[in-house]
């Protein structure tokens, strides 16, 4: 039997018969959130939240009220002074992209409706992700060295020479392998830290934040 050679075939009309793109095949997004116990900038436990209007943020350390004195009677009431300072200014950061994508690529082929879905749920994807990405690393992971932020006193976030508004040394630096031991020194260390008013603060963990390497140890020492 002889094979048809015209009409609408792939090799006369491949324009009708064929596409140039017939899918395509799309990033998943949100997988980090499905990660256990997985932490972003909106966590409670470890970022405070707060907003603001401003291109900066400024704040001052309060030094607390110290604990009450006991006096006998008739005697002379000692004074505590209480005050706030250490001003610190943070500036917020301003994170953008250019899309440069034309409306008539979306009305091409049919996966323009598709695209325009997924095109949409890809930016705020990557806005999540790079908040997340940059509010981490610049506080935990900035902890240490003090390169994108310090405390109000001026040093690192953990160190082991802070300086309170009264004059008091505080050692928030805990290094070491991670071990029982070494977790229970740590939790021991907070509770018995100073607070500002120069006084044991009695801090007690609401979490822990590891890196996905150690995760599993940790959860085996929490049980």
């Amino acid at each position: 039997m002889g094979q048809y050679t015209g009409g609408h075939t792939g090799g006369l009309s491949p324009d009708a018969v064929q596409t140039e793109v017939d899918g395509v095949i799309y990033t998943t997004e949100a997988e980090r959130s499905m990660q256990p116990s997985y932490v972003g900038a909106p966590s409670t436990v470890f970022f405070q939240q707060g907003t603001t209007d401003l291109r900066k943020f400024i704040f001052d350390e309060d030094a607390a009220v110290p604990n009450v004195d006991e006096v006998n009677e008739q005697e002379e009431v000692p004074t505590v002074n209480t005050m706030i300072g250490n001003t610190k200014e943070v500036s917020l950061t301003k994170n953008t992209n250019d899309l440069p994508v034309s409306w008539e690529a979306f009305k091409v082929g049919g996966i323009g409706a598709e695209k325009r879905s997924k095109l949409g749920a890809q930016i705020a994807d990557a806005i999540v992700r790079t908040r997340d990405e940059k509010a981490m690393v610049r506080t935990y992971g900035d902890a240490f060295n003090g390169t994108f932020y310090t405390t109000p006193d001026g040093d690192a976030l953990a160190s082991n020479s802070h300086t309170t508004l009264r004059g008091d040394n505080v050692d928030n630096l805990e290094t070491g392998t991670l071990t029982p031991d070494r977790l229970w020194n740590t939790f021991v260390s907070l509770q018995t830290q100073l607070g500002q008013h120069g006084s044991v603060n009695g801090f007690l963990p609401n979490g822990v934040l590891t890196c996905s390497t150690q995760y599993k140890k940790l959860k085996e020492i929490m049980n």
